[in-house]
């Protein structure tokens, strides 16, 4: 039986970074086309040619070609791969080529997040892109698309797209290390208010009139709030507005659509002092408690509490120099 698309989508990541990357573009677009034979054929000559496998690759490839009435004799006798090759990456990669990618990534869907790398060599430093798909993506496709506007577009189509749950191999782990984020359908993460306002020293404060949270509503969002992962650990305090004995923990949390500080659960659990009414809102209708910040929920909650007009911003609210 013949390996199924995804199967072969997998061998050909697996072999990022240990074969040429204009050959594995042929064969990604290969793939796109249902061409297994070229695929199964190129794959044996690039063994012939010293290219070492791992035993489950050599499985994969044997069933690819006998499939397609190839002879798989050699693959027997082909090396094994060992150790995978190491590779240096960088996020200073800025490329032209990033307007093609982001068309192609609006235009098939399915996408997550589309980050870019730079992949060092002794020459040059070359953009490498990797593309975190949707669990309902279909990875041929989103691969043969982006390859071919990033071609279209003059640039070389060194693309890896996998399902945005994990990386698939060491390659694909140390390139998104060094990455940059080029693009996400997301709207920007929002950082919630703390205080209704701060005065001409700076001390925040909240108005007499600040709305006080209802018991049952309260219950949720201070569970919702605490159980939250840390985005931003600190350990700064400041003083309790209304009770100066008192000190406020400042950690920062996020379930990647907002950003909050702890001083929010702080002065509701403790005064009543309901939070931001858009992020008790977002709270109440969420189905689920807040997920694990993956990569890209902690990169969108970062890129909130670094960007200087937000950094002033929180740090005028919370009353700090």
């Amino acid at each position: 039986m013949s390996p199924e698309p995804p199967e072969v989508h997998r061998l050909l990541l697996q072999l990022a970074g240990r074969m040429p990357d204009g050959e594995l573009a042929v064969l990604r677009t290969c793939l796109a086309d249902e061409e297994l034979d070229e695929i199964a054929d190129s794959l044996i000559s690039a063994v012939d040619l010293g290219l070492a496998l791992t035993e489950p690759e050599v499985a994969l490839l044997t069933a690819l070609a006998q499939a397609q009435d190839i002879d798989a004799a050699a693959l027997a006798e082909a090396p094994r791969a060992g150790e995978p090759p190491s590779w240096r990456f960088t996020g200073e990669s800025a490329d032209d080529a990033d307007e093609a990618a982001v068309r192609a990534a609006e235009r098939v869907g399915g996408v997550r997040a589309l980050w870019r790398s730079g992949r060092v060599s002794a020459e040059t430093t070359e953009p490498v892109y990797l593309v975190e798909a949707e669990q309902d993506a279909d990875l041929v496709e989103l691969t043969a698309e982006i390859q071919h506007e990033l071609t279209e577009a003059g640039a070389e189509p060194r693309v890896e797209v996998f399902h945005a749950d994990a990386a698939p191999t060491r390659y694909h782990d140390a390139a998104l290390a060094a990455s940059e984020l080029v693009w996400n359908p997301a709207p920007p993460a929002r950082l919630a208010r703390v205080f209704d306002g701060a005065d001409s020293l700076g001390t925040p404060f909240f108005r007499p009139d600040h709305p006080r949270a209802e018991a049952a509503e309260r219950k949720r969002v201070l569970g919702y709030l605490r159980s939250a992962p840390i985005a931003m650990a600190t350990d700064h305090v400041m003083p309790d507005v209304i009770d100066p004995n008192r000190t406020v923990p400042l950690n920062f949390r996020s379930d990647g659509t907002w950003v909050w500080n702890d001083a929010v659960h702080y002065y509701l659990d403790r005064y009543h002092l309901a939070p931001d009414p858009d992020l008790v809102s977002h709270v109440v209708a969420a189905s689920t408690e807040p997920p694990a910040l993956d990569r890209l929920n902690l990169h969108r909650a970062m890129g909130v509490l670094t960007e200087p007009s937000k950094t002033e911003s929180a740090e005028e609210e919370l009353g700090r120099e």
